[in-house]
This record gives structure tokens, sequence and C-alpha cells, in this order.
């Protein structure tokens, strides 16, 4: 045991960590939070992109229903980052209203039979001409979803050159 030669007393008994020792703790957390954090936010972003075509697939599902049972005059039209549902004259659907989350953007709207007035009309069979949005997402990724107007059954396309074979 050492006695400390000035107080030829005991050192006194340290209690606690030292700042060099925080401060270590602290950056190996650090690290695992930015290493966590890349991990996480390609999934989120996946699931984000998922979600917004998710709610796309069912605003057309919802104007092919609404067509069959109002016998047509049903039109989905893309105005910005909003899409919506209108009947008789421009009169909105409330429930069928989507803005895109802040990450997303509407870039191009086209359809089968080359128009691009972002306005797709649907018959009292529920049915349309096949058309496709593009999204766009914060990265710079593209996204196209394509409707087939007989069925509508939506396709996820992430090549242009299937977009332009398509249509």
């Amino acid at each position: 045991m050492l006695i400390s030669p000035v107080t030829n007393s005991m050192p006194a008994k340290r209690y606690g960590y030292t700042l060099l020792e925080l401060m270590v703790v602290v950056a190996l957390l650090a690290i695992a939070v930015a290493t966590a954090t890349v991990k996480l936010v390609a999934p989120y972003r996946l699931a984000q992109a998922e979600s917004v075509l998710e709610h796309l697939a069912d605003v057309d599902r919802l104007a092919r229903s609404l067509s069959k049972r109002s016998q047509g005059d049903i039109q989905l039209q893309v105005d910005g980052d909003t899409l919506y549902l209108t009947r008789n004259l421009g009169e909105r659907i409330p429930s069928a209203v989507i803005e895109l989350q802040p990450h997303f953007e509407f870039r191009r709207f086209r359809m089968l039979d080359g128009q691009n007035d972002s306005i797709v009309r649907f018959s009292n069979r529920g049915t349309s001409a096949t058309y496709a949005i593009e999204l766009l997402d914060r990265n710079d990724k593209r996204i196209w979803l394509a409707f087939l107007g007989l069925t509508g059954e939506a396709l996820e396309i992430e090549s242009e050159k299937e977009i332009n074979e398509l249509f």
C-alpha cells in the first residue's frame, strides 16, 4: 500500500469515472447510433414508397368501383402533388384525395391513348385507358406505377425502358 509522503496518509478513495472515460463511452454510443440509423433509413424509405404506391392503387380501385355504381362520370385527376377523384362536372370526392408525403412528388403522367392531360376517365363498366404515374423520391429514385385499363391491375415499374415498351 502506498503512503503519500506529504501527508503521511493513505490516498483518497476514487469514486466515479474520469472525463476521458466518459468521453470514450459517449463516442462509442454515437458510433453505434449512427450505424443503426444508416441501416434503418433504407427500409424506412422503402416502406414509405410502398405505402404511397398502395394508396394510389386503392384510389384506382375506388374509382373503378364508384364508376360501376354511378354509371360512369368518375375521373381521376393529378394536380401538382395531389391526386383526387371527381364526379359530375368536377365535384371532388372527399374520401378519395391523396396528397403525397413531402419526400415524394408526381413527375409525369402517361396514358396509352397518347393523352397526357393528367385526367383518367372511368367508364360505367369500371374500365379506363391504361395509364402510368411516375413518382420521384428525395433521392431522385424514379418509380412508375402503371394501371392496366381493363383489369385495373397495378404494376410497379422501375425502368424507363419498360414504360416506353408498355406505352
